[in-house]
């Protein structure tokens, strides 16, 4: 248990920009990387990095959680949020009311092979199209966004910021990001 090849690197919980941060020579992610015994953030070599770019994680934490975590709560990003999701819930309505008719045209071609109407290839080729169709939208429904993060904490976050766990700060971030891009 003790030998060294066994770490896997620090842990992500105290490092809430992880994966968040990019690199600005390659632009990877930077990850959580402790440099002589202090909080750091490195472009790792052994994820694809450079591992030419490492900074002290509490002056980079410090200096994009004074300007992102106010913007957190602004209603210009409030109303971005909104108009985000309102549009990725019509999308998921229509994929659902689609998978909903195919899955009825699927129980009608099962009945007609059932009744002998259609032969048996014809049967397992449109059957297969249609399970294809459906497989593909639940695919699609699947990496659909639900609420946000900043909008499940109703438009608190500087107010719950310091109460929040690193990795409730690390999606806060996340998202915030994506928001901004």
């Amino acid at each position: 248990l003790n030998d060294p090849k066994r770490w896997t690197g620090p842990r992500t919980q105290n490092y809430p920009l992880s994966g968040v941060l990019v690199c600005g020579l390659c632009g990877e992610p930077l990850k959580a990387m402790p440099r002589q015994g202090n909080r750091a953030y490195g472009c790792k070599r052994e994820t694809g990095g450079c591992n030419h770019i490492h900074i002290k994680a509490d002056h980079v934490e410090e200096y994009v959680f004074d300007r992102l975590v106010p913007r957190a709560d602004s209603p210009e990003l409030r109303n971005e949020l909104q108009a985000e999701e309102e549009g990725a819930n019509k999308d998921a309505r229509e994929l659902v009311l689609k998978n909903a008719e195919d899955e009825k045209m699927l129980n009608q071609l099962t009945d007609d092979y059932a009744d002998r109407v259609l032969d048996r290839p014809t049967y397992q080729k449109q059957s297969q199209r249609l399970r294809e169709r459906i497989n593909g939208r639940e695919a699609q429904l699947s990496t659909l966004r639900g609420t946000s993060v900043l909008n499940k904490l109703g438009g608190n976050v500087a107010a719950s910021w310091d109460s929040m766990s690193a990795e409730d700060k690390r999606k806060v971030m996340l998202s915030l990001v994506q928001m901004i891009q």
